[in-house]
């Protein structure tokens, strides 16, 4: 009997000896461990203090480079606005060119014909009453021509000529008159239309 006690005193020193070692291995392991995760959380502070300034910097430099692009953005549609009213500038400048252009040929042209026909009428002036109310009628076209270029031209001009164009309209319009009455006078005095006298 004192075999087995001595052998179950063993075995408890033995299981105690075991136990302290598993509690003293245990406790090692669980300072480790709380150790690495102490260093890992402060490897995950440090991470995220990297993180931080590294998220500020991207931060700052994207605002930096988003107010660059869109200061050049706006720096460009500026230049595109300008451009763009520069060529209309230039279109409408061309476009007047060219309506100064055909007006003033056709002013020209409308003034040389009638001009032309106004000869004809002096040189061969066989009823003289009559041509000369032909003749006035017949200054219209210059008239009217060449005061609407220079109204064209000159905008602010454009009143008074227009007044000019107005008063000789009237007038013209009374030579019509005159001349319809003359015929018209002719005809119901000799019952023919006056052929002779027209041309």
């Amino acid at each position: 009997m004192a075999i087995a006690e001595d052998v179950i005193k063993r075995i408890q020193r033995r299981q105690m000896s075991q136990c302290l070692c598993f509690t003293l291995t245990v406790a090692c392991l669980s300072m480790l461990f709380a150790s690495s995760m102490i260093n890992m959380q402060h490897k995950m502070n440090a991470r995220m203090d990297e993180i931080e300034k590294y998220h500020e910097s991207f931060t700052s430099r994207f605002d930096d480079s988003l107010k660059n692009m869109n200061s050049t953005v706006e720096k460009v549609q500026e230049n595109v606005e300008q451009q763009v009213q520069d060529f209309n500038e230039n279109v409408s400048s061309q476009n007047s060119l060219m309506a100064y252009q055909f007006a003033g040929t056709f002013t020209i042209l409308g003034s040389l014909i009638s001009c032309w026909h106004m000869t004809a009428h002096l040189q061969k002036m066989h009823a003289p009453i009559v041509q000369r109310k032909i003749i006035a009628i017949m200054w219209m076209i210059p008239i009217y021509s060449v005061s609407s270029f220079l109204g064209l031209v000159f905008v602010q001009a454009q009143g008074f000529l227009s007044l000019f164009k107005d008063i000789y309209e009237a007038v013209s319009l009374i030579k019509k008159c005159k001349n319809l009455s003359f015929f018209l006078a002719i005809f119901l005095m000799f019952q023919t239309p006056p052929l002779d006298i027209c041309w």
